[in-house]
């Protein structure tokens, strides 16, 4: 890792966002960090500490750190880490915003970090608070959740800040998921209870319908907090395949049409057409559509409308979610941050982190929103412009199952050249197939190949279609 700016320089003499700029010469650095190495008080205490432990001088820059810094970094020797701040250690996203790095960006004006430190300083006592970062390590965007604590110490005439950052990631997430098992689930079950009982006295079809749905929204939300557990330890794996858009669009819609999320509330969902596709992980993009969905719900007005919608900007394949009323900038800035909320309840603020999470490290796609008071509040997925499907035609139908057909010939070349065994390769090469309830892809096979067929149905129990799929001889139709 490079050093940032161990001199003062003309990005230090503009203006700050919060935290005041400027650092230490090199000559002033030196000096510091050997009075801190013969510090006896500073040697226990670095060898002490169980959490990352940083040393600062007066302009925020680190002079010493513990061995556990010196471990997350992977390194041998933390000479490099010398002169940096806090946020460009541990490399916080927003370094880049301020005028003088880490302190003096936007963002730095509600980070706990900064807070802490500057509360120290100014006061001469200690200040703790919690900080969520988001950082990028190897180009993965990583979330952090810390416990914070800056204490003045003070070596000779030199005022120093000892600053305690203790990983709690793993407290967030306990709280996430006692939020799903004892208010989501608990909900879901009392709404469970309550048309079970219906069953003795009311129509008996209306009241199968919503205990279906509820039993649905339970299954969504511990799915969810499951996917975003393997996010995180990077053990979940994206399934991708052709899928209609009009298929994602009418689940979403289904699924907050049957919850009554906001009675006062309308949904708006564009359909895309019937040939309209995209090359993805459903599931994935479902439930980050979904989470889409949910706070444009919670953000709407009685009266309003959440407008949901699909478009190809640059062959790039889009979702857009749009809600009247805008964020105010002080939460904007915080939006993808795990574990932020405005709602004052442990365990929130999952949602539109696990929308980045999954949209961008597993779908490939990028995550954003606009907001204003003039336009609104926009959230949206881009896919990549590989994600965007080949146009469907349809090829045969009957009262039971819709045959489509896409490139048939070349699938059925792709097909023919996959190795044994040949339902670990399907998904790639049936790429231009979709594949539905009440729908199928014919590959054309000559001759008609026996071996190929099983594998297209194993591939259909493996992955949980329900689906009937054939794979037939031209002359066969």
């Amino acid at each position: 890792m490079e050093r940032v700016g161990t001199m003062i320089d003309e990005r230090s003499l503009k203006a700050t966002y919060f935290a005041p700029p400027g650092r230490a010469t090199d000559e002033e650095l030196a000096n510091l960090v050997e009075a801190a190495r013969n510090d006896p008080l500073i040697t226990l205490v670095l060898e002490s500490v169980d959490s990352y432990l940083l040393v600062l001088n007066e302009q925020r820059q680190v002079l010493a750190v513990n061995p556990m810094v010196s471990d997350q970094q992977a390194l041998q020797d933390d000479t490099c880490l010398l002169g940096l701040r806090p946020g460009e250690l541990f490399e916080c996203v927003h370094l880049a915003e301020g005028p003088d790095g880490c302190g003096t960006a936007p963002h730095c004006a509600t980070c706990g970090a900064a807070l802490s430190i500057l509360g120290s300083q100014q006061e001469a006592q200690p200040v703790s608070g919690e900080c969520r970062m988001t950082a990028v390590r190897d180009g993965q965007r990583m979330a952090f959740d810390f416990g914070v604590r800056a204490t003045p110490m003070q070596v000779g005439e030199h005022k120093l800040t000892v600053f305690v950052l203790r990983d709690i990631s793993d407290q967030k997430r306990r709280e996430a998921l006692e939020r799903v098992f004892f208010h989501d689930v608990l909900n879901t079950v009392g709404g469970i209870r309550g048309w079970t009982k219906k069953l003795m006295s009311d129509d008996a079809q209306d009241t199968a319908n919503q205990l279906v749905s509820l039993v649905d929204r339970l299954v969504g939300d511990i799915g969810h907090q499951r996917a975003i557990f393997d996010a995180e330890n990077t053990t979940l794996e994206a399934i991708t395949h052709h899928v209609k858009v009009d298929r994602l669009l009418a689940e979403v819609e289904a699924l907050f049409r049957g919850q009554q999320h906001s009675p006062d509330c309308d949904i708006q969902v564009d359909r895309a057409g019937e040939l309209a596709s995209v090359v993805t992980d459903p599931v994935l993009l479902g439930r980050v559509l979904n989470n889409m969905v949910k706070n444009a719900i919670e953000a709407t007005p009685a009266g309003g409308c959440v407008h949901v919608w699909f478009e190809l900007t640059d062959d790039c394949p889009g979702f857009f979610v749009h809600n009247p009323g805008s964020i105010p900038e002080e939460i904007a800035r915080h939006v993808f941050e795990r574990s932020f909320s405005t709602k004052n309840e442990p365990g929130r603020g999952l949602g539109t982190y696990s929308m980045k999470l999954l949209g961008e490290r597993y779908l490939g796609g990028a995550v954003s929103f606009t907001t204003s008071v003039e336009e609104g509040t926009t959230f949206s997925i881009m896919l990549p412009t590989e994600a965007a499907g080949d146009e469907l035609f349809p090829h045969h139908s009957t009262d039971e199952i819709s045959v489509w057909v896409a490139e048939s010939a070349a699938l059925a070349a792709r097909a023919a050249a996959i190795p044994t065994p040949l339902q670990e390769q399907l998904c790639e090469a049936a790429g231009g197939g979709y594949v539905d309830r009440l729908q199928a892809l014919v590959v054309e096979v000559t001759p008609f190949d026996a071996e190929l067929a099983a594998a297209l149905r194993e591939m259909i129990d493996r992955y949980d279609y329900e689906a009937l799929i054939a794979v037939v001889a031209p002359e066969k139709r």
